[in-house]
């Protein structure tokens, strides 16, 4: 992630208050980003990604040469 998305901090956070499952969430951080330096959590709305992003996004981290990984499809 560090290497294709270039950015200045790779956070980790496994949290999951509502759902059952563990769950990990690897974000990358920019220090231009509008949390920075907060954390993302609550601060802002989110915002899904455009169906183009996502396709630029699985294919800058090569998600698809992982073995046995399939990409939800995109709406």
């Amino acid at each position: 992630m560090q290497q294709h998305l270039m950015a200045d901090k790779i956070n980790v956070a496994a949290i999951g208050n509502l759902v059952p499952q563990l769950h990990w969430h690897v974000i990358a951080r920019y220090r231009d980003d509008s949390a920075w330096p907060a954390p993302v959590w609550g601060r802002f709305a989110p915002e899904a990604y455009t169906p183009d992003e996502l396709i630029s996004m699985v294919e800058r981290l090569h998600l698809s040469q992982i073995p046995g990984f399939q990409p939800e499809e995109i709406p």
